[in-house]
């Protein structure tokens, strides 16, 4: 999956691959990981469906396509003996976004419709 890293909407750039925008110490360690390149769309992804916000629930459907295109990703890309490993990095990053992503989504939404992972 090919991610954009600009808003359909406002046409802003709001993301950043693995990591926390907010936190740039923890973002830059984040991105020497492995896995971060290998998530690096799924979490542009994700970004952007932070970006564009409204509902909890619309977070809480953000964070499980995450995981669920990370897990897809593993499946596709990985050998079996790194899709353990790769596996519980995305478990990771699910759990991650999950406890810490909530001052991170925005609540107020930017206008544009609600963007789905093809």
């Amino acid at each position: 999956m090919k991610s954009s890293n600009f808003c359909p909407n406002c046409k802003k750039n709001v993301t950043n691959g693995v990591g926390p925008s907010g936190l740039p110490e923890v973002t830059k360690f984040l991105h020497n990981l492995p896995s971060s390149h290998l998530f690096f769309h799924d979490a542009n992804w994700h970004d952007l469906a932070y970006h564009i916000g409204r509902t909890e629930e619309d977070r809480k459907k953000a964070d499980e396509t995450f995981l669920e295109n990370m897990l897809y990703t593993v499946k596709i890309e990985c050998s079996p003996w790194a899709a353990l490993w790769f596996k519980l990095s995305a478990y990771r990053n699910y759990y991650a976004v999950k406890l810490l992503g909530k001052r991170f989504f925005n609540y107020r939404g930017c206008g544009a419709s609600s963007y789905t992972s093809t």
